[in-house]
């Protein structure tokens, strides 16, 4: 379990390095639910992170997320508060 606090504006980051076919499930908790995530695949190239994941984009506003990740390399959990600061509890596994 992964706790932060964000203020206005602020983005938490956490880098997850993973194969193609693990499994990955994230949550998040957060008072008044002020606090969502996107999941980014690995980038190619120069480009730090690859698109969001399908259901938990920036329109999204996930708060869990289960899936088989297709690409292997280093994804990007952010953890966001679209309202202002929030206080989060974050849970990551990969198997």
């Amino acid at each position: 379990m992964l706790e932060g606090l964000l203020t206005r504006g602020a983005r938490a980051a956490y880098l997850l390095d993973a194969q193609a076919g693990q499994k990955l499930s994230v949550s998040i908790k957060a008072p008044a639910e002020s606090a969502v995530f996107r999941i980014y695949a690995p980038g190619t190239g120069n480009a730090p992170r690859g698109p969001a994941l399908q259901g938990a984009g920036e329109a999204d506003d996930a708060r869990a997320w289960n899936g088989t990740l297709a690409a292997g390399g280093r994804h990007v959990v952010e953890v966001v508060a679209p309202g202002g600061s929030a206080s989060y509890r974050l849970s990551i596994t990969l198997r």
